[in-house]
């Protein structure tokens, strides 16, 4: 796609694969470009363009140039460079593995604002994926004991490497909770639970963007007949491992956010709240055991 057989230097090379990615419709092409260039080059934006005229050299120039045919492809970014950044941490990420969003980021806002008044909470993460969630709430929350599971075995161990990389105490466990109860909980139970599971329904799929559809993994974005599949799943598997007042906290899709809050109700819980995102729309819901 570049030209490899002739020498770049850096301004050049911003200009002409920002062109070659608006021409694929990449959105913020020259973004994606001082991204790529810029972890590349381990530099940042401010010093990639501090040496305009610094000749790139042939090494980076072949890695680079790889980066930008995938980027064209419609490739997510953060599956290119390898992480991403959440809450405050950075983590890793591949195919494997979903790609956190913001609306996840105000998951974990509100998880921490239900732990607010508690002491050292034991904390479940239900299909943890990369652990972005697990481990975004261990970093804040220090004193906590936080555990993962996903049926996923390569999510697991991205999972895994996410925590040794920031040093972070979280256990993740393998568990498929269309089959299983959460037996590997804490003694006295765990005192919040927390899912963002598949809720995408199928009928949707052609309306997805390409670089999600094709690269993220299909079992944790779509659900096929029942949109309230999982929470179904989660409910059940969690109602003995969930403490008295205990708090169960998920994400959902904007149409099945009142869905969700009137099955959480038949189930026995209670303080039921449907939380709103950024953008206005039902997003989150969060409900105690009685």
């Amino acid at each position: 796609m570049i030209d490899c057989t002739r020498s770049w230097i850096q301004i050049e090379l911003i200009h002409e694969s920002s062109r070659l990615l608006k021409e694929a419709n990449i959105t913020d092409s020259r973004r994606n470009v001082e991204w790529m260039l810029c972890e590349l080059l381990k530099c940042t934006r401010a010093q990639l363009y501090a040496y305009p005229n610094k000749e790139v050299s042939g090494d980076v120039l072949f890695a680079f140039n790889s980066m930008v045919v995938r980027r064209a492809k419609c490739e997510p970014l953060q599956y290119i460079l390898g992480y991403t950044e959440f809450f405050g941490i950075r983590v890793q990420v591949a195919p494997g593995v979903l790609i956190p969003r913001p609306e996840t980021e105000l998951l974990v806002e509100e998880v921490l604002g239900c732990l607010a008044s508690m002491q050292s909470p034991a904390i479940l993460d239900i299909g943890t994926g990369s652990g972005c969630i697990a481990l975004a709430l261990k970093n804040e929350r220090p004193d906590a004991t936080v555990h993962g599971c996903d049926v996923s075995t390569d999510a697991l161990t991205i999972a895994q490497d996410n925590a040794r990389q920031l040093d972070l105490d979280v256990r993740f466990f393998s568990c498929d909770i269309k089959e299983s109860q959460i037996h590997q909980a804490p003694e006295q139970g765990y005192d919040l639970i927390v899912s963002n599971p598949p809720y995408i329904p199928r009928s949707e799929h052609p309306t997805i963007a390409t670089e999600v559809k094709d690269f993220e993994p299909d079992s944790a974005l779509f659900v096929d007949d029942d949109p309230l599949e999982y929470y179904r799943y989660v409910t059940l598997a969690t109602r003995d491992a969930l403490t008295e007042r205990g708090f169960l906290c998920v994400e959902t899709h904007m149409d099945f956010a009142t869905d969700i809050a009137k099955y959480l109700d038949t189930q026995g819980l209670s303080e039921i709240r449907v939380i709103n995102d950024l953008a206005d729309r039902p997003r989150i819901v969060i409900a105690q055991k009685n």
